[in-house]
């Protein structure tokens, strides 16, 4: 939903969303942003560029090369297994009424990379239709996020990778089911994505969802004119990644100019 409000926003002021252009070299001239080339060769000029891929990973698109600045980089680490269950009912009425729940079934909650595939002690509930959007969602939904090792998915063969992501969502559930009413009659569909589900569609390394341990406040990068937003410009979650990209263009496009 609010997504969609910002793309309305942004196409009313001018702006093209150009969807599967990917980007594969950013060019630089004496220490300054120059332009772009997408995968098929395009190549994009500009005054200046705000990049959401990653600060690391932005570094690596750079031309001429940027190999010392990013070997001294943080890379970040932490990321998710995710599962999302449409269900043939409202979540309210299976006994789920909150909007979001945060959760920790131990007495001392880990904040890191997992020693197995997931960390089933704890977690986060979400029930989107618990939110107060101007029209109710047209199904039911419940989406059930753990902190996830991507070295460890990632060194799964396919067929193992599949079954381990069946067997781990069963046992984040049975987990789920000691202190919350269990659902699984009512689930019509479910998926599941992984730490490498994220990097394949993002880019990002490890699969990281909150970016570096390492931000950079002010978007800056050794480039003039290339900045980044996103979390590892430093705002975290949705809204913090959503205002990020809004204050980089505030602070250094918008202030100046420039296009």
């Amino acid at each position: 939903y609010i997504l969609n409000l910002l793309v309305d926003k942004y196409k009313s002021l001018g702006g093209e969303l150009r969807m599967d252009a990917e980007v594969d070299i950013i060019n630089s001239r004496r220490g300054e942003f120059k332009s772009l080339n997408l995968v098929g060769g395009e190549e994009l000029a500009a005054d200046a560029l705000i990049s959401s891929m990653g600060r690391i990973e932005t570094l690596k698109c750079c031309d001429p090369s940027l190999k010392e600045v990013v070997g001294n980089e943080s890379v970040g680490e932490v990321s998710f297994m995710e599962s999302l269950f449409a269900l043939n009912r409202e979540p309210r009425d299976l006994g789920y009424t909150q909007s979001i729940v945060f959760f920790c079934t131990e007495n001392q909650f880990r904040y890191e990379v997992p020693v197995d595939l997931i960390d089933i002690s704890s977690g986060v509930l979400c029930c989107p239709n618990n939110f107060k959007y101007p029209k109710p969602l047209s199904e039911g939904m419940i989406r059930l996020t753990n902190l996830a090792s991507f070295r460890l998915w990632d060194a799964l063969p396919r067929r193992e990778y599949i079954n381990a992501k069946k067997e781990w969502r069963t046992k984040a559930l049975e987990n789920l089911f000691t202190f919350f009413p269990d659902f699984r009659d009512s689930v019509v569909f479910s998926d599941t994505f992984t730490p490498k589900t994220i990097f394949k569609y993002t880019g990002h390394i490890n699969g990281a969802v909150y970016g570096s341990p390492r931000k950079a406040k002010d978007g800056t990068t050794p480039i003039r004119n290339l900045f980044i937003c996103g979390t590892d410009q430093g705002f975290l979650g949705i809204v913090g990644a959503t205002l990020s990209g809004i204050s980089m263009a505030n602070l250094h496009i918008l202030q100046r100019g420039t296009s």
